[in-house]
């Protein structure tokens, strides 16, 4: 996942370079790899006051990339849940 990190903060840069306000976004990012390495129950969650637009632009972004990624298959037979924090803000 790290070498997907510069993409996401292209996310970032994308819907916020537009704006001349400066947002801190710190979204946590939720989903299950299931038993066959498969990826459901996506979901964003952030508590920033960023306007709905720009996080929406934004996590459909992030959602694309989580999608496409390659996930391990999970060693037993429990799905394992993720909970990845991430934290973008403008340099000033």
């Amino acid at each position: 996942m790290a070498k997907e990190v510069p993409k996401m903060k292209e996310c970032y840069k994308a819907a916020t370079l537009k704006k001349k306000q400066r947002y801190a976004y710190n979204p946590t990012v939720k989903f299950r790899i299931n038993t066959d390495s498969t990826m459901t129950n996506f979901n964003i969650e952030h508590k920033n006051k960023i306007p709905p637009k720009i996080a929406q632009e934004i996590n459909s972004c992030l959602e694309k990339i989580f999608m496409s990624l390659k996930y391990p298959k999970v060693k037993g037979e429990i799905p394992v849940d993720v909970i990845q924090p991430l934290n973008f803000s403008e340099k000033k």
